[in-house]
């Protein structure tokens, strides 16, 4: 109790009790009324916000959340695929000593042969 005051921390209160402010807002608006005022601001401002109620989804909402987490699940699952594949062909090249360099040199290779047999 503040001076015979109940202070009531917490109290539910209508959409049409609300202020039309930010908590933010309100606070700064109470520090520019004791600055106006030239006084101290208060230790306790009491603001008011609106705090969402939750409730489960139910029906087409729910419906519409579980096709879009499904399709979010399978286009996971499908880069991940697609990412192992990539990994086993990185290996394969890795097991049969293929890169992007060798193709070129080898070529090199098998012309500078055939080169050396056509001078023969």
């Amino acid at each position: 109790e503040e001076g015979g005051e109940t202070i009531t921390t917490g109290t539910a209160i209508t959409r049409n009790s609300l202020s039309e402010y930010s908590t933010s807002a309100q606070l700064l608006l109470e520090w520019c009324n004791a600055k106006a005022s030239n006084t101290e601001m208060n230790d306790v401002v009491e603001c008011d916000t609106m705090i969402p109620k939750r409730s489960p989804l139910a029906g087409v909402e729910l419906k519409s959340f579980l096709a879009q987490e499904e399709a979010k699940r399978l286009k996971e699952k499908a880069e991940e695929e697609r990412r192992a594949m990539l990994r086993e062909v990185e290996l394969a090249k890795g097991r049969l000593r293929l890169t992007e360099e060798e193709p070129a040199s080898a070529s090199a290779g098998v012309n500078s042969k055939a080169a050396a047999k056509k001078k023969q």
